[in-house]
């Protein structure tokens, strides 16, 4: 029987793209091994932050209509850092747009920070993709801070953790599965 639910919301990364292994979503049951954890593993490639608050009522009210506890993980903004980013402003808008609907049903959220890419090793990421996930990563910071929401820092992977410049490898995935696990047990 499952006792709690973990709803990974996000892009690739969270996905686990080009993952060796498993990526971070498939680790984790397995580091929490008190108490039977499934993941739902919501996170899909190529999305960007406004993309993933089109899908967020239908997954958050998935994950709210099951028994026991619940958690989101909110892992947005990588592909919002293409070709030289976006409109920081407006994504910082859909990324609270996103964190009010888990919020409407009690359900506790753990922001992550985003990790680099290394520009040029897919043609939309370049040096100033670094400079939006700075910012970026600075918002999310101030959100969880704000809001008292638990924060899973991924800022600090270097390049080394990534397979293809952008995606993790699979020791980035388990640094990443480690990360959330500890911030999970601090909940309960």
């Amino acid at each position: 029987m499952i006792h709690r639910t973990v709803l990974a919301l996000g892009d690739s990364l969270t996905y686990g793209a080009r993952r060796e292994g498993g990526g971070w979503c498939d680790l984790l049951p397995t580091l929490l091994p008190d108490m039977a954890t499934a993941v739902l593993n919501r996170g899909v490639c190529g999305e960007t932050t406004w993309d993933i608050l089109q899908r967020t009522p239908g997954v958050v009210r998935e994950l709210a209509s099951l028994p026991g506890d619940k958690v989101m993980t909110l892992w947005a903004g990588t592909n919002d850092s293409k070709d030289d980013g976006g409109d920081l402003g407006a994504w910082v808008r859909s990324y609270q747009q996103i964190l009010h609907w888990p919020e409407r049903y009690g359900i506790p959220v753990l922001l992550l920070t985003l990790p680099p890419v290394v520009p040029g090793a897919m043609h939309c990421y370049t040096a100033k993709s670094l400079d939006w996930l700075e910012k970026s990563n600075g918002a999310i910071r101030t959100l969880a801070l704000a809001s008292g929401r638990e924060l899973v820092e991924c800022s600090d992977l270097t390049t080394d953790h990534l397979c293809d410049g952008v995606h993790l490898d699979h020791n980035g995935h388990a640094i990443v599965a480690q990360r959330v696990a500890e911030a999970i047990k601090k909940g309960w």
